[in-house]
């Protein structure tokens, strides 16, 4: 096996040509080579940057494996004694390194070809540079690109998932048969919902199959690693660039706020958000959409009066063919509607769904009070008991649950005694002998009418995601005919008047007439007080044509957008949002679309007229006439802007109460550790002198004294830097500039540190540059600036190693540079030195607080500058403070 740091001597200098600057060094391993050693090759600690081997012959570039490759070929239980050249790719795509080609030329032909690795030959055919994907990125990778990008727009939506307790087998063949980079491992939550606990990748795979384990043994949970970092859809693909780039990934995980997996995206996704035509096709559609949407305007306009009056003339027969108008889902709600009696409507429906389920009982509780209701249909199998006609009474629906239904709440439950719910709801649902329970709503003109409800009683039964979507659909087209049948039978009511008037229309002809009149203003007054309903509700309802343009709209729907009914008639959603979320929104539109499939609470943003963005929840179903024909879409938005201001508000909240705990924490550790050493000095002199101060000479009490009083200075000096670090936090912390020798003030507090140290002392130079040293400044904001850098340099410079001063001035700013040659700041203190009470591991028994970075750091802001530093661990450490000083000649 060879690796060559770089290509013989006789080979071209790929430096000298542009594709040497896209490429690496490759890895070369001998066609003779068997799997058995270039698995271990792929499987090494280098396979994180290399996913690939070339084989050669006689040097010649003949074929090419990749870990993909290597997977599929574990897979399918190939001999690891085989020679490679058996199974290696040998039609390759490679290129000639003295071809003049442009990176984005490379890209293309990489997509084109559908492949992610194109080594680079000499004019004899030998490899001497490999282009990846990883190599494309360095140099392809503008962030103002990027950053105008969210990774909603490239991820893949589908995503292969594997539980803890799978092999490793079962997930190699996942990732040989989907030809995918990692497959995700989640954890199924007692809610149904599954969250991501980790992920295996491809490397993963080969560097256990390297130390020759049984993959069927060896559970997923022993291969996979742990997720550090997740995408969200909004996040940026500068982000997802960064974070693959830092942790070595090919690919990251994009997830829900809940940690449900909902896609990847991978280098290649990256790479190729990046072609220049698909930017362009995008603008030429966009424009076509926009004379498109122009024409249709214009078109609307002019059939706009007819179109009125259209719909006034056929309202009252819509509202009687609507159940026959909608295109029905499946032929279960076919039958349905087939009947316009209440009752056997329901018997339809509840002993058609427990038999294609096969559960043993199906029924409708319909709800007489706010707990109270009455089970008025039911199929049930022996041995279960019946439950038709009974009464339930349930306060603790009544207190947390009933408002949620109203407005579309699923209740899936696969075990009540495993499902987190109520003592009082578990207790109730026992009795009733229900193990496994799925409630959806029926509600009918935003009337929570009942429940349709499914039980398995004798054993838990997992709900599955279709089951819960078919009994959504249906409590849907039953609630439509329930009040298709509540209309039906006023009709009934209105014919039934209306024979008792033809009877006597000879004798109460001027009766009838007034009655008739009557009866016609009543109707006015229904369809006034539906519209008025309608107008007045809190929701958008709208209607969109077979275009997608709106039709019709509420008046809430200027309310939401700002905009006049004009401005919003005649056209669509995605004319109000911004490029990217319309890209998105159309794209999730249109596939339910072409379906003809009813959509719910899809979340998305529009731009209000006044440019502030809300947040909308959207749902609507189609619309079909009498044979068939797709006439639109008709449905309700909600704007749930302030609820979703309010879970960040307490996303922030939380993390703030955690950082406070952790500032707490970190004070009492604090405090424990530095106050009790001087109050322990004080103490013990204390009891010295009240036993034994009548052996002491009065020099000798004049030192115990003098221990006393430094112990209680350092005491007054903890509490003077906690005050201080106090009143930083609470913005007291104020700069009062005056007059002030900048050289003479840091002379004399030299001068005073070198005089306070005791034993061996470490040397201070000061050094001073500058026309004038008279500057505005706060003498006691800086005293505390420099007193706490350089004690800090004094206190951990074991070696008494000399310390820098330089001050400099200029016109425009003064630089305070403290630099000394301790024991330094480890790389991973670095970033939380200026927090509170935070000390740094390499410490040791040194005493401090924690609290002068912080102090010096807020002194600096109070005179609107800033601090920096610079070190090394075991080499030093530079502190810079820069300051807008104003200088006086």
């Amino acid at each position: 096996m060879t690796n060559p740091a770089s290509p013989p001597h006789s080979w071209p200098s790929p430096s000298a040509n542009a594709l040497g600057a896209l490429g690496k060094t490759p890895v070369v391993m001998p066609a003779t080579a068997s799997l058995k050693s270039v698995l271990a090759q792929l499987g090494s600690p280098m396979a994180e940057e290399n996913s690939y081997v070339l084989l050669v012959e006689n040097e010649t570039l003949v074929g090419l494996v990749t870990d993909r490759d290597a997977i599929r070929l574990l897979v399918n239980g190939v001999s690891l004694e085989d020679p490679i050249a058996q199974h290696m790719t040998t039609q390759l795509t490679h290129l000639a390194w003295d071809r003049p080609m442009g990176p984005l030329e490379v890209v293309d032909l990489m997509r084109q070809r559908h492949i992610h690795h194109l080594p680079v030959v000499d004019d004899q055919g030998r490899p001497v540079r490999m282009i990846s994907v990883e190599s494309l990125q360095v140099t392809l990778m503008p962030p103002h690109m990027l950053k105008l990008q969210a990774v909603r727009s490239r991820m893949t939506p589908y995503l292969a998932t594997a539980c803890q307790t799978d092999s490793t087998l079962s997930v190699a063949k996942q990732l040989a048969e989907y030809q995918i980079n990692c497959v995700a491992v989640v954890d199924a939550a007692a809610d149904g919902l599954s969250a991501l606990v980790g992920v295996v990748l491809r490397q993963d795979v080969l560097r256990f199959q390297s130390r020759q384990l049984d993959l069927a043994q060896l559970p997923v949970q022993a291969v996979m690693r742990e997720v550090q970092f997740c995408l969200q859809p909004s996040d940026s693909l500068w982000l997802a660039y960064q974070e693959m780039s830092q942790r070595r990934l090919p690919c990251l995980v994009v997830v829900t706020p809940q940690r449900q997996p909902l896609g990847v995206i991978t280098q290649a996704d990256l790479l190729h958000s990046l072609d220049h035509r698909e930017v362009q096709s995008s603008l030429s559609e966009l424009w076509r959409t926009f004379r498109q949407s122009e024409h249709d305007q214009v078109e609307l306009w002019k059939t706009h009066s007819a179109e009125l009056e259209r719909l006034v003339q056929t309202r009252t027969k819509q509202l009687e063919d609507q159940a026959k108008a909608d295109r029905l889902l499946t032929s279960l709600t076919q039958r349905i509607h087939e009947s316009l009696d209440m009752q056997d409507i329901l018997s339809t429906t509840v002993g058609e769904v427990r038999q294609l389920l096969q559960a043993d009982r199906a029924m409708v509780y319909q709800f007489g009070g706010q707990a109270k209701g009455e089970i008025v249909v039911e199929s049930v199998v022996p041995p279960w008991t019946s439950l038709l006609g009974q009464v339930i009474e349930d306060e603790c629906f009544a207190q947390h649950w009933a408002e949620s239904y109203r407005y579309g709440r699923i209740q899936a439950v696969e075990d009540i005694h495993q499902a987190g719910l109520s003592p009082c709801h578990v207790e109730m649902l026992a009795t009733l002998n229900i193990r496994a329970n799925l409630v959806v709503p029926i509600v009918c003109d935003a009337r929570l009418w009942g429940l349709l409800v499914i039980n398995q009683c004798g054993q838990p039964r997992r709900w599955h995601d279709w089951e819960i979507r078919l009994i959504e659909q249906l409590a849907r087209s039953v609630a439509i005919a329930i009040r298709q049948s509540e209309y039906y039978h006023q009709l009934q009511a209105d014919i039934e008047t209306r024979k008792d008037y033809e009877q006597h229309l000879q004798q109460l002809n001027d009766a009838l007439e007034h009655k008739v009149a009557a009866r016609t203003i009543e109707l006015q007054q229904s369809e006034t007080k539906f519209r008025s309903l309608v107008e007045q509700t809190n929701d958008w309802v709208w209607e969109m044509d077979d275009q997608f343009c709106f039709s019709y709209i509420n008046p809430r729907a200027t309310e939401m957008l700002g905009y006049s009914p004009s401005e919003i008639l005649g056209h669509r959603f995605s004319d109000f949002m911004v490029a990217d979320e319309a890209v998105r929104f159309s794209t999730i539109l249109s596939h339910l679309i072409q379906q003809r499939q009813p959509f719910t609470q899809i979340e998305t943003s529009a731009l209000h007229a006044e440019g502030k963005s809300v947040v909308l929840e959207i749902s609507g179903s189609p619309i079909f006439d009498a044979e068939g024909g797709f006439q639109g879409y008709r449905g309700i938005t909600r704007d749930i802007t302030e609820r979703k201001q309010v879970e960040v508000n307490i996303r922030k909240a939380l993390t703030r109460e955690k950082e406070l705990s952790d500032l707490k924490t970190r004070f009492i550790s604090m405090a424990s550790h530095e106050f009790r050493t001087p109050l322990t000095t004080i103490l013990a002199s204390a009891e010295t002198l009240e036993r034994y101060s009548h052996k002491f000479t009065p020099e000798k009490q004049q030192a115990i004294l003098h221990r006393i009083q430094s112990s209680v200075h350092h005491v007054i000096g903890l509490l003077n830097d906690v005050l201080t670090v106090g009143k930083t936090e609470a913005g007291k912390l104020t700069c009062n500039p005056a007059p002030l020798d900048l050289k003479q003030f840091c002379q004399d507090l030299v001068e005073e540190l070198q005089f306070a140290q005791t034993g061996p002392i470490s040397p201070i130079e000061l050094r001073c540059q500058g026309d004038t040293f008279q500057a505005m400044a706060d003498e006691k904001l800086l005293r505390h600036i420099l007193i706490n850098l350089l004690s800090n340099a004094i206190k951990y410079s074991p070696n008494h190693q000399p310390i820098t001063v330089a001050l400099t001035c200029t016109a425009d700013e003064t630089v305070f540079a403290v630099q000394d040659h301790g024991i330094g700041i480890p790389a991973g203190d670095q970033a939380q030195l200026f927090e509170a009470f935070h000390r740094a591991d390499n410490v040791g028994n040194i005493s401090g607080t924690g609290l002068g970075m912080v102090i010096a750091k807020r002194a600096a802001e109070a005179h609107q500058g800033r601090i920096a530093f610079t070190s090394a661990v075991g080499v030093g450490t530079t502190f810079t403070v820069t300051l807008p000083l104003d200088l006086m000649e």
